[in-house]
């Protein structure tokens, strides 16, 4: 195969431009289809454009970056990655705004001093302006604190008769899980409805339809927002009606909790669930068993974004492109801090490594376990030939 030039473009935010590096790549040659993109922070190499980049380049080609901060700002990492990739993958490099760092054929032995010397000079500067811009933040948080600025979210208002289940708990009379089956429901559903909007918005932007799985607490608080995602094509499954631990409970109370929350979400969208996840990802065979004789499917997933630990979106990002693999079903959370920042890279990687994302219910595989399909140790369904 014949040698390859490719560009690796990086700006900060989703918001930032990066039309400049862009007009600069094609200027130098390179094919719009060999330019990788990513859009965060370059204090590691943890980027799924990145990723694809490293995966691609061979023995014999070129990449071109703009500038070297847009490799990265991290100074022992910087060096790092250029060792492995002109040394070890024997790719040349070449910095457009520093015609130094070029690595290319046909340098002697003074440019190629000369080429590690100014690269070690501007990973320096790379990384310590960044350590600048972080103190400069760092400073204008305190004095914004001072100033009686307040961050973070706003705290969640206790519901009426908190503090006397809250107590009974304490001395003893209420197991943890007890509140959650009462019918005055005084512990709320944790997960809010910041992020919904955004979500659609994100999807809708990649044309990707996808399941969500809701609780039927969060459809009597947010009933326009079920209806948004219905109108949206998303999917709307059942994921309990009160979000108890259903190992606990017996087949009629099983019955009475799905039931609560498919009715209420068909009397949103107009379509009754099909698919159900159980909460804290816990069942066993009575719950599946009671499930599928109500006519659902009991679904799980493979690969936890843990988007809800609140992690930054590089961690996320890395947890779910590290692991996902054909047939793969991807956990997130609505209202998780990163999840919105961290999705258009993943929706990204995944297409662009020519994986199609489907609603959960286009990935079962229709008839019967034992006659059409086989379930293997971690309950993926694999076809009968």
């Amino acid at each position: 195969m014949a040698a390859q030039q490719y560009g690796y473009i990086r700006v900060s935010s989703r918001d930032q431009n990066e039309d400049r590096q862009r007009i600069a790549m094609r200027e130098f040659g390179i094919p719009e289809r060999n330019i990788f993109l990513d859009k965060q922070s370059g204090k590691d190499f943890v980027r799924p454009g990145y990723t694809r980049l490293i995966r691609k380049l061979k023995q014999g080609d070129t990449l071109a970056i703009k500038s070297i901060d847009r490799l990265g700002r991290n100074y022992n990492e910087i060096l790092e990655q250029w060792h492995m990739i002109t040394k070890e993958k024997k790719v040349a490099v070449v910095v457009l705004d520093m015609p130094l760092l070029d690595t290319r054929q046909g340098r002697d032995l003074t440019g190629t001093l000369i080429a590690d010397i100014v690269l070690q000079l501007l990973s320096y500067v790379a990384q310590t302006e960044r350590e600048f811009i972080r103190q400069r933040q760092a400073e204008g948080i305190a004095a914004a604190k001072q100033r009686g600025v307040q961050f973070g979210r706003p705290p969640l208002e206790r519901s009426a008769g908190f503090s006397a289940v809250h107590a009974a708990w304490r001395q003893g009379d209420l197991s943890a899980r007890k509140p959650l089956g009462r019918k005055d429901r005084i512990i709320a559903f944790p997960w809010g409805n910041e992020d919904t909007q955004a979500l659609i918005d994100i999807f809708d932007q990649y044309n990707v339809k996808v399941t969500f799985f809701v609780v039927g607490d969060w459809v009597e608080k947010y009933p326009e927002s079920v209806k948004a995602l219905a109108d949206a094509g998303h999917e709307v499954m059942c994921h309990s009606d009160s979000h108890a631990h259903f190992n606990s409970l017996s087949a009629d109370e099983i019955v009475a909790d799905i039931s609560s929350c498919c009715d209420k979400i068909e009397a949103v969208t107009g379509t009754r669930p099909t698919l159900f996840r159980p909460p804290f990802g816990e069942y066993d065979d009575h719950v599946v068993t009671t499930v599928r004789g109500m006519g659902l499917e009991v679904i799980q997933w493979d690969v936890d974004s843990l988007d809800w630990k609140d992690y930054d979106a590089a961690t996320i990002t890395q947890r779910v492109t590290g692991n996902v693999c054909p047939g793969s079903i991807i956990l997130f959370h609505n209202a998780a801090l990163h999840t919105p920042e961290a999705l258009p890279g993943i929706l990204e990687y995944l297409l662009q490594e020519g994986y199609d994302i489907v609603p959960v219910s286009q990935l079962i595989l229709p008839g019967e376990a034992g006659k059409d399909f086989t379930l293997d140790h971690t309950g993926r369904q694999c076809p009968i030939q």
